[in-house]
């Protein structure tokens, strides 16, 4: 406001003026801590989403992992022990290009998916069989007949 009339009216105008300025600088302090606060809390989702990420692709890599060194102390390579170690490397692949498909703007949606929980099994008894192997451990997994 500009200052004019009588002493009053100027203390009054100069007072107001101190106010607005006061309360557009408690604004845009507050807007300078409210995105502070919105930009740590991105960095700790982005944290939270870096440990899932290296949790979920670790998980497929551990058994291609044991494959690989079961079947480098092998003489004759097992083919089933190969392709549970190349299936295992695209579901990493995969999850790798969903992660990379959900960052970007547009609009994907996750659907669910069938599984054959028939061949899961299997894979997975092959797997204990061949960690069990070194310690003469048998590895039997029943299920309920249909």
């Amino acid at each position: 406001l500009e200052r004019s009339g009588s002493n009053e009216v100027k203390t009054l105008v100069t007072a107001y003026n101190e106010y607005a300025q006061r309360m557009e600088h408690a604004r845009v302090e507050q807007l300078s801590q409210q995105q502070v606060i919105l930009h740590q809390e991105k960095l700790a989702s982005l944290g939270q989403l870096a440990a899932g990420i290296a949790h979920e692709i670790r998980n497929p890599l551990t058994p291609v992992k044991m494959a690989l060194q079961l079947l480098s102390e092998e003489k004759q390579n097992n083919p089933d022990m190969m392709q549970i170690a190349l299936s295992e490397l695209d579901r990493a692949n995969q999850l790798i290009q969903t992660m990379l498909d959900l960052s970007k703007n547009d609009k994907t949606t996750l659907a669910m998916a069938q599984i054959d929980m028939k061949k899961m099994m299997e894979k997975l008894t092959f797997i204990l069989e061949s960690k069990s192997h070194p310690y003469e451990a048998d590895c039997k997994i029943y299920t309920p007949a249909h």
